[in-house]
């Protein structure tokens, strides 16, 4: 069935085992609610989708702070600011492909969300909640 074909991809856009059923619609959960954002609480977001990079990158403040809160030295930082010098947009979507590389399915939409509210970036935080609102909105249509 079509169902086959799209719960293992589904299951890993939003890390956990689905079946089939009206009730297992997903949706996000935890603090992206606390930015205006309203979700259903139990189901995780899932990591961070490369088709989403570019939008999440262009709305990144000051993306070497978030960078320093999610692990990173400034070796690190300055690394990418060199291999990106004068093109911000290419340093924000740098960091962001290299911490999905190093974090994998940790790389989440609600983890960066939490960053930038911790950095008091509440727009920020609201603007990724809605991304990854609009990639499940897509995968609950798609299934």
């Amino acid at each position: 069935s079509e169902w086959r074909k799209v719960e293992p991809q589904l299951s890993k856009l939003i890390g956990v085992e689905l079946k089939q059923g009206e009730e297992n619609k997903v949706q996000l959960r935890g603090n992206c609610s606390s930015v205006g954002v309203p979700m259903n609480p139990g189901s995780p977001v899932g990591e961070i989708q490369d088709a989403d990079i570019a939008r999440i990158a262009g709305d990144l403040p000051q993306w070497q702070t978030v960078a320093g809160n999610l692990g990173f030295g400034q070796k690190d930082i300055v690394d990418i600011e060199n291999n990106n010098k004068g093109a911000p947009a290419d340093q924000r979507e740098s960091f962001l492909r290299k911490w999905i590389w190093r974090d994998g399915s940790a790389a989440t939409y609600e983890k960066l969300s939490e960053v930038l509210e911790r950095l008091e970036e509440k727009g920020a935080a609201e603007k990724i909640c809605e991304i990854a609102q609009e990639r499940i909105n897509k995968t609950n249509n798609s299934t």
